[in-house]
């Protein structure tokens, strides 16, 4: 039952966005608390064929393989890359700051000090 939901998930959304891994990903992560490599041999086979078929009934469409359609008339500046690129590094700098305090905080957490002075509140 788990495997045919897995499966189901994986080829749900592989039919949304036309992406077969992005679907089998979805499945791993969000679908189950336990994903042994037979399922994730059927949920891949499933988004494979679940896009396959999409790709099949959508083929006289000049659209696009899924329902929504992007199309970018505009193009960037140079600077607006700059700007991304910049956001991207900051992005990561904060991640790992809070990663690094993290870290931190529960190593003292973790101290028998820490836990005679804070008690748990159940």
């Amino acid at each position: 039952r788990r495997e045919l939901f897995s499966a189901a998930a994986a080829a749900g959304v592989s039919t949304a966005f036309g992406a077969p891994l992005g679907g089998v990903l979805f499945s791993l992560e969000e679908v189950s608390s336990h994903f042994p490599s037979r399922t994730l041999l059927r949920a891949f086979t499933a988004a494979v064929a679940a896009a396959a078929v999409l790709s099949l009934v959508k083929a006289s469409q000049s659209q696009g393989l899924t329902v929504f359609n992007v199309e970018y008339r505009t193009t960037c500046s140079p600077l607006e890359y700059v700007i991304f690129m910049l956001l991207g590094i900051i992005g990561g700098l904060v991640g790992a700051t809070f990663n690094a305090i993290n870290i931190r905080w529960s190593a003292l957490r973790a101290r028998p000090s820490f836990r005679r002075r804070v008690h748990a509140i159940v």
